[in-house]
């Protein structure tokens, strides 16, 4: 019996799309995902499509449970929290982009650090992100159930499962050295020393640059397994993103509903000015490097829709024409 994700979906076929579709999401933009940590220069730019991959190739495996797969062959039942997953899903997640990280060379804390970016995502793909140092503490309650979950597994399955999702790499996972890792808490004592010794103590002396490169890489890693597990059902092989309307167009179409490009009224004639001014300076004075502006206007004179005409014309002078707004 095949081990399924949704009623009708095995969990291999569904691991397989999400993690194709959150490979092209990541590919697909351009990055500079530099950072300072303990003195010296990193670059994650490459390393962030691996961290969103495997994120995704196992964003759901805690799926593989007998109790998952007993609450999706029989909805209309009654079930209790073993058939949760994804807290399980997010601890092997951690345990395998931390082991990936590590053939890398990277600094062991900043492994970590970056790991835990991928737990959290992964434990909180049905919700809501939190405080990072919250999140890596487990309950006692959790505690006492990872052990059960994990060992209600079919081991051949799932290995055969995670050999397939990782096929590409030189590192391998053993399933039952991850069943030992949840059994020992071990997964336990590293997130805890993590919470305390890295985030209290490590983070707080990283440069504020680079802490907000780091939010964005968390970010980053949980948005798009979001975007690719809520989108793989609807987005064909070929189409991953979806074109960005010609803002422009629809700028100008509001503006002329409203009589504002051929302003009467003395304020219409300020918007139409403050309009055109803003992009005028904006040409002056733009730089690809430069990532924030601002826009300060009088109370009615339109800045959101200035700051739209703004928006659309500062990604097309970077090069991004299809990026979001």
């Amino acid at each position: 019996m095949e081990l399924l994700s949704h009623p009708e979906k095995t969990l291999n076929s569904h691991l397989s799309e999400v993690a194709n579709v959150a490979l092209k999401t990541i590919k697909g933009k351009e990055l500079n995902l530099s950072f300072n940590y303990d003195g010296k220069d990193v670059d994650v730019s490459k390393l962030i499509i691996d961290l969103v991959y495997l994120s995704a190739a196992f964003h759901d495996l805690g799926k593989g449970t007998s109790f998952f797969q007993d609450y999706i062959r029989n909805l209309d039942k009654m079930h209790d929290k073993k058939k949760s997953h994804a807290l399980l899903s997010a601890v092997f997640v951690f345990y395998v982009t931390d082991k990936f990280l590590k053939t890398k060379g990277l600094n062991n804390e900043l492994a970590k650090l970056l790991s835990s970016f991928t737990f959290s995502a992964v434990k909180r793909h049905h919700g809501r992100l939190g405080n990072l140092a919250d999140e890596v503490l487990i309950s006692s309650e959790w505690r006492n159930l990872l052990p059960e979950l994990v060992q209600n597994i079919n081991s051949e399955k799932i290995q055969e499962l995670i050999n397939n999702k990782i096929s590409n790499y030189s590192f391998k996972i053993d399933w039952n050295s991850f069943v030992a890792f949840i059994l020992n808490e071990t997964y336990n004592d590293i997130l805890e020393d993590f919470s305390f010794d890295i985030l209290q103590e490590s983070y707080s002396e990283i440069d504020s640059n680079s802490k907000i490169t780091l939010f964005y890489i968390h970010q980053l890693i949980y948005s798009t397994l979001l975007f690719s597990d809520k989108n793989e059902v609807v987005l064909s092989d070929t189409k991953t993103t979806v074109n960005q309307s010609n803002v422009i167009q629809n700028i100008e179409a509001y503006r002329e509903s409203n009589g504002f490009n051929k302003p009467k009224s003395e304020i219409n004639k300020l918007k139409n000015e403050a309009f055109y001014s803003s992009l005028e300076q904006l040409e002056k004075v733009f730089n690809k490097n430069q990532h924030i502006y601002s826009v300060t206007l009088p109370t009615g004179l339109g800045k959101t829709i200035t700051a739209f005409n703004i928006a659309d014309k500062m990604r097309k002078l970077a090069g991004f024409e299809n990026s979001k707004l």
